[in-house]
């Protein structure tokens, strides 16, 4: 998330089954995951904020990323994951 269009500077966002842990910006938060192997994801992004629910727990990371980092990369390193709906929506300026 917050990547520049060359895709060399980013924030990562992803879930560490294996430890048990969502990592946000190379910082790790312990999270309970479901028996069902499901989880839900929802993220909101502004101009300094990342803030994720993960099943219902939220998470929030704050960043001062320059202008170039207006990008958005979904990358899936498990062929085992399965993204099963994504909703993509501009959110107005207060």
């Amino acid at each position: 998330m917050r990547a520049s269009d060359d895709g060399k500077s980013y924030t990562s966002v992803y879930l560490d089954a294996a430890k048990g842990t969502f990592v946000i910006g190379g910082r790790a938060q312990p999270i309970d995951l479901p028996t069902d192997d499901v989880t839900t994801l929802r993220v909101f992004i502004d101009r300094s904020i990342i803030e994720v629910y993960v099943n219902g727990y939220a998470i929030i990371f704050v960043s001062y990323p320059g202008s170039e980092h207006q990008g958005l990369r979904i990358i899936e390193k498990n062929p085992a994951v399965n993204i099963q709906s994504m909703d993509v929506r501009d959110m107005k300026s207060m």
